[in-house]
């Protein structure tokens, strides 16, 4: 008999157990609040002519509890058990934080993170300490943060290096000084982390990463220029010094003293956005440019895209009262700015959506896209020139139909799409070039007999793919499926079948059958019950067949 898997995880906040609440009313709330549930699943697993591509039983078992104290503290708990493991984890707090709130004062502590703007502090996860303060009869805010951005890993293992990568212990602070309201303000923001040399001795792996500094400053801004038109924008200088054991320079253009020490591993970038958008009621345009130097880095981004340049307009429209809604968008992107890579790479995008509700009853929805790169040699060799192009387009129509009475209502859904994807590759000595089609269709009927409380749904899908060097494969085939609903709909019962045939060229490749059943019983306000089941039979030309059944049984509770 296997093993039997329990994991049982104890988490707060998904690893991070937190809150904010006005402490001034925290004797006015309820002391204990608590939600939660359990569910019990089964699952049962046959199949015939195949491989098995899962264990013949299966079970999982989820709990949840979370407990809300004066309306301040949440403590969610939660418990999974599941076939096939031996491993147990004892809970976890480690990650604390908590950020309470004193009428315009929020102080944060533990693990927490803070946002100061794109390019500066955005997303990283801290241990330390924080505060916002945001006098509601002031025009000026403040924000401030000091705590370990990264913890020390050494690694003394020679086998574990392969896996693990030793890191410093990184520690780092900063603020932010905002002044004007919500619309109209300017902020100036100022962030600085280094790694501590002395927290990765050189046996635990201080010789395989070096230790690192930077300092970014940025001025971030918006404003209402009009009752209509509106920008803002950001620009921030990022100072990295990738080693810090180097020989220091004060030559440096960006040499700051103690708060920045740069040497001749240093290097000084900036990244900068800019929006200008003009609304009224009925109709939108917008224009942004977008600029990230290559090597441009943060400390306190948990992600930074570099070595872009980024133009984009948008607009959108609405016409006869809304009836119909067009939008627009089109962008033009480039990278290899400083022109030191051996190639270049251009991304053209232009999008388009329109919606028109002709009547209540009938909708019909369009889109386009085309999305072309193309990559250029930086330097123009006779022997060794490359050209790079890809074009990929897609269009889509759908056309959505209600009509009926009390007692019967009925839909009519038809959708298609077409996908184009030409690639050209082009040397001094060879010309490639491949293009790629797929096209995808389906239409759809539903009938809902509202005093039996039924549902059938019949449809329809066809699907084709084209590629060069090989045959057209295509799937065609209808499908129905049945809904009834019972006791004031608190019991559901379903059940569908599908018919598949798929071709390869000109022939039969196999043929499908699906059948699904379900039952869903909503027994009380914090019970309920329900079973599915699905079987697939699958029939090759060469005669050779195979069956898989699926079946699940679950419980839930919730409190």
């Amino acid at each position: 008999m296997k093993a039997v898997r329990v994991i049982v995880i104890i988490y707060l906040s998904a690893g991070t157990l937190g809150f904010t609440q006005d402490l001034a009313t925290i004797g006015k709330q309820k002391p204990v609040q608590y939600s939660g549930s359990l569910s019990a699943t089964t699952g049962l697993y046959s199949g015939h002519g195949m491989q098995y591509k899962r264990d013949p039983y299966s079970y999982v078992i989820n709990a949840s509890l979370n407990l809300r104290l004066y309306n301040t503290l949440d403590l969610p708990f939660s418990a999974y058990i599941c076939k096939n493991n031996n491993s147990y984890t004892q809970p976890s707090f480690n990650q604390f934080g908590m950020s309470p709130r004193y009428k315009w004062v929020t102080a944060h502590c533990g693990y927490r993170s803070m946002q100061f703007s794109n390019y500066t502090v955005s997303g990283m996860t801290f241990l330390g300490g924080g505060i916002e303060i945001s006098p509601s009869q002031s025009p000026v805010r403040i924000s401030a943060l000091y705590g370990r951005f990264s913890k020390p890993t050494p690694v003394t293992d020679s086998a574990a290096i392969q896996s693990v990568t030793p890191t410093y212990r990184r520690m780092g602070y900063g603020s932010m000084i905002t002044a004007g309201d919500r619309k109209n303000f300017l902020s100036l923001i100022f962030f600085r982390a280094s790694d501590d040399i002395s927290s990765l001795p050189p046996e635990a792996g201080g010789t395989l990463v070096t230790p690192q500094e930077n300092l970014v400053t940025a001025i971030n801004g918006s404003m209402q220029i009009t009752q209509y038109l509106s920008t803002s924008g950001e620009y921030a200088f990022s100072g990295y010094t990738t080693d810090t054991r180097m020989p220091e320079t004060n030559q440096h253009p960006y040499a700051l003293g103690n708060l920045y020490t740069p040497n001749n591993s240093s290097s000084v970038s900036s990244a900068m956005q800019q929006s200008l958008t003009y609304s009224r009621s009925n109709w939108s345009l917008g224009i942004s440019y977008k600029r990230v130097e290559p090597g441009y880095q943060s400390m306190g981004a948990s992600y930074m895209l570099n070595d872009v340049s980024d133009y984009l307009i948008n607009a959108a429209k609405s016409f006869y009262a809304g009836r119909i809604q067009v939008s627009a968008n089109s962008g033009l992107q480039h990278n290899n700015l400083d022109h030191k890579q051996s190639s270049s790479e251009r991304r053209v995008v232009v999008a388009m959506n329109i919606s028109y509700s002709i009547t209540e009853k009938l909708t019909l929805s369009g889109a386009y896209s085309n999305f072309s790169t193309g990559r250029e040699p930086e330097s123009i060799s006779i022997h060794d020139t490359m050209h790079f192009a890809q074009i990929t387009a897609n269009r889509e129509l759908g056309a959505d139909y209600s009509f009926g009475k009390e007692k019967y209502l009925h839909n009519i859904r038809i959708s298609g799409s077409l996908q184009t994807a030409n690639t050209l590759n082009e040397t001094a000595t060879m010309v490639q070039t491949m293009n790629t089609t797929v096209i995808n269709g389906m239409t759809g009927y539903s009938l809902t007999l509202t005093k039996p409380q039924l549902m059938l749904n019949p449809a329809l899908t066809y699907n084709v793919s084209r590629t060069p060097n090989s045959d057209e494969i295509a799937t065609t085939g209808p499908s129905l499926t049945a809904v009834k609903w019972l006791i004031k709909k608190k019991m559901q019962l379903s059940a569908g079948i599908s018919a598949l045939n798929s071709y390869s060229g000109n022939r039969l490749d196999y043929t499908m059958q699906i059948f699904r059943t379900g039952w869903n019983w909503k027994i009380t306000r914090h019970h309920s019950f329900r079973i599915n089941h699905a079987l697939r039979i699958r029939q090759q030309t060469n005669n050779k067949h195979a069956t898989e059944n699926t079946g699940t049984i679950t419980y839930q509770y919730q409190l």
